[in-house]
């Protein structure tokens, strides 16, 4: 990190908060390198952004620029690998943690993962298990500062359709007055702006460990 400036590396820049997140990095005077490791080109022009193919091997990982800041914004769903937990293990799992392992390696001041609300190794379907077990694993690195982000319900435009969210992106606005405060929906952009101004905290010679949840400190 140069002076004030800070790099940044999205695993999952084409998602929804992720492609928030870049237009934010973009926007940012302080942001002066965003490397997008991705498995088809977005076709981004912009001098700060560095597009590197990436197959998600743990191979591959050496091929990547170190950078101040990591963030995995990468998920998939059910649907996607039709019910198969050792398919969606692969994706949600493995390229957050192999994500954090390079990113230690390479000295990376901060580590931030979209994780869920919820999240606990030893309790919970499926999904809220391994969102727990990836965590943990992250915790346990020496990367000095790292943010797991537990949103609940995330509005926004996705680009494929999940007819489950969008139920509920219709509904639980309408309800959020009723449900607790970190249970309820957030918008992607918020969230996006949330993890951007986390970011300020690379540029500190600290160490933290945070988990955020909506309603806590911001």
């Amino acid at each position: 990190m140069k002076g004030n400036n800070f790099s940044v590396t999205i695993f999952g820049a084409s998602g929804l908060v992720g492609k928030h997140l870049l237009q934010q990095l973009i926007l940012n005077p302080s942001c002066n390198l965003i490397q997008i490791p991705v498995r088809s080109r977005l076709h981004i022009e912009h001098s700060k952004i560095r597009e590197v193919p990436f197959a998600f091997n743990q191979e591959e990982y050496h091929s990547l620029s170190p950078t101040d800041v990591v963030v995995c914004a990468i998920g998939t769903t059910q649907k996607k690998v039709q019910g198969n937990q050792n398919a969606y293990r692969k994706v949600d799992h493995d390229i957050a943690v192999h994500a954090a392992e390079w990113a230690e390696n390479t000295g990376c001041k901060q580590y931030q993962l979209i994780s869920a609300i919820g999240a606990n190794a030893r309790r919970g379907n499926f999904y809220i298990r391994l969102k727990g077990e990836i965590e943990h694993k992250i915790f346990q690195t020496s990367i000095p500062q790292i943010v797991c982000f537990r949103p609940s319900l995330l509005l926004g435009k996705r680009n494929e359709t999940r007819w489950a969210e969008g139920i509920g992106q219709l509904l639980l606005p309408l309800l959020a007055i009723l449900i607790p405060q970190k249970y309820r929906p957030i918008k992607a952009l918020e969230l996006a702006k949330i993890m951007m101004k986390k970011m300020e905290l690379c540029r500190q010679h600290v160490s933290s460990k945070l988990i955020w949840e909506k309603g806590n400190s911001e």
